[in-house]
């Protein structure tokens, strides 16, 4: 009796096991895309993203709280997770030439859009553009650390030129707030301003670029450091003091040697 109690246990274990196998397996291609979102969200959801711009649909989708959360579980695990099964759909999408997982989803989004509202839509059409500003994107990584441009944003090439640009990019009236602090009040409350994480991602501090690359001949190889450096440096820029950069770079990599020596690297 407590041998068949056993099997029964193991038995139900490798079923469960195996229905959760096949229900979790993501798609591996559009058409699969489009049936697991029918047959999962509800119709509110759906007379929603029937109704949403096309252009605003991305957008939408990553700053919804409510009905989108469970898509962005699905769309994270159907197309980031690149090097795990998991990532059926985004290694699809990337033999089509698509590189970025948000345009993977987008992509998806717009054709399920065209189907609720017409019935049919053709997924070539709407994949072309994404495709055409991935083979640009490829055409500037090849010169992405001696271009002024990438992306469409202008790139600095040094620290006075980031200065030249955060000036054009800040009106006369967050100028003059940002004079009134200190460096430290400035950076640590950078968020307000929003243009820490704006200049890492959009003046390639993570992937690279000719200010990256002007920040690596100096010493500095951390994004969050460059971009560091640049708000200290502005905030005594503006209020005319001494930049003394080479302290700055000083001090970071004393911080990096010392974390090293901490951790026996």
């Amino acid at each position: 009796m407590k041998n068949q109690i056993i099997i029964s246990i193991v038995l139900l274990f490798l079923i469960t096991k195996l229905n959760g196998q096949i229900f979790s397996k993501t798609p591996k291609n559009i058409s699969q895309a489009i049936e697991r979102l029918d047959k999962n969200l509800n119709d509110a959801t759906k007379e929603r993203l029937t109704n949403i711009d096309s252009d605003s649909l991305l957008l939408f989708y990553k700053d919804s709280d409510d009905e989108f959360d469970v898509m962005d579980d699905w769309f994270y695990k159907w197309t980031r997770r690149s090097t795990t099964k998991d990532a059926r759909l985004g290694k699809y999408y990337k033999k089509k030439g698509l590189k970025i997982p948000n345009d993977m989803i987008e992509v998806v989004l717009r054709t399920y859009q065209g189907k609720l509202a017409i019935g049919r839509v053709n997924h070539d059409e709407i994949l072309k553009p994404f495709q055409i500003k991935q083979q640009n994107h490829n055409k500037e990584d090849k010169v992405r650390f001696i271009t002024d441009t990438l992306r469409g944003v202008y790139i600095p090439e040094n620290l006075e030129d980031c200065f030249e640009t955060l000036d054009k990019i800040y009106s006369d009236s967050i100028k003059t707030e940002i004079a009134k602090l200190s460096e430290d009040e400035y950076s640590s409350g950078n968020h307000l301003f929003g243009i820490g994480v704006w200049m890492r991602n959009n003046w390639q501090l993570w992937g690279g670029s000719r200010l990256s690359k002007y920040f690596n001949q100096i010493g500095i190889y951390h994004s969050d450091d460059m971009s560091g450096i640049i708000m200290d440096s502005y905030n005594r820029y503006l209020r005319k003091k001494e930049i003394r950069l080479d302290e700055q770079v000083k001090y970071y990599q004393e911080y990096w040697e010392k974390l090293k020596n901490e951790h026996g690297g």
